[in-house]
C-alpha cells in the first residue's frame, strides 16, 4: 500500500471523510508474471532524520524480478481481465479527487485575489492606523495563501492530472495486450 499510508505525514488529515475510505490505497503497479517475481516491497517508508517527514506522499515500490537465460523455460502466465478492471476503478476516483482538489485550489487563488483587491482598496477609506494595519496584514496572508494554492493547483495539480492521465492510457494498452484470456504475459 503506497499512497494514503495512515504512517505519512503528507496524507490528508479529512480522508476518511473526503473520500469514505480512509485506508491506504495501491498506487503504484508492476506488470509482470507471477512466475518471474523473487521479492517485492514497499520503499522509501522511513522518515528524513533532520525534518522528521517522509520523501513523498507516496511510497516506493522495489520489485526483483528474475529473467531466465533460457528463453524456452520462462513461464507465462495472464492477467485476469477483472484486474484491470479493479486498476480502472481505482484509478478513476483518484483522479476525481484529483481534479476536485486542484479546482478547489484554483478556485482559492481567484477567491485570495479578489478579497485582497476588496482589502486594499478598503484601506483608502479607513482612518485608523490599527484597522489599516489588520487590512494590510490580512491582504499580505491572502496573497501568500492564495499564490501557493495557486501554483499548486495551476502547475502541480496539473502535472499530477496529466501523469494519472498518461497512466490510464498505458492501462488501457496493457489490458489490451494482456488482460484478455488465453494472451500469455512474456515472451511463451
Amino acid at each position: 500500500m503506497t499512497c494514503e499510508s495512515k504512517l505519512n505525514v503528507f496524507r490528508p488529515k479529512d480522508l476518511e471523510r473526503a473520500t469514505n475510505d480512509g485506508n491506504a490505497k495501491r498506487l503504484d503497479y508492476i506488470f509482470t508474471s507471477e512466475a518471474l517475481i523473487e521479492t517485492i516491497q514497499v520503499v522509501l517508508t522511513e522518515r528524513i532524520p533532520q525534518h522528521d517527514i517522509n520523501y513523498s506522499d507516496h511510497y516506493g515500490v522495489a520489485a526483483i524480478i528474475h529473467l531466465s537465460d533460457d528463453r524456452r523455460k520462462k513461464p507465462v502466465g495472464y492477467l485476469p481481465p477483472q484486474l484491470f478492471e479493479e486498476i480502472r476503478k481505482i484509478n478513476i476516483a483518484y483522479r476525481e479527487r484529483e481534479d476536485r482538489h486542484c479546482m478547489r485550489r484554483i478556485w482559492h487563488f481567484y477567491l485570495s485575489t479578489a478579497i485582497i483587491f476588496i482589502l486594499l482598496t478598503m484601506v483608502w477609506f479607513a482612518q485608523r492606523r490599527p484597522v489599516i494595519f489588520v487590512m494590510m496584514f490580512a491582504s499580505t496572508m491572502f496573497s501568500w495563501l492564495g499564490f501557493l494554492d495557486g501554483v499548486i493547483g495551476f502547475v502541480w495539480g496539473r502535472w499530477e492530472r496529466r501523469t494519472l492521465k498518461e497512466y490510464s492510457s498505458e492501462l488501457e494498452l496493457a489490458s489490451h495486450g494482456y488482460g484478455q484470456v488465453g494472451i500469455p504475459v512474456g515472451p511463451s
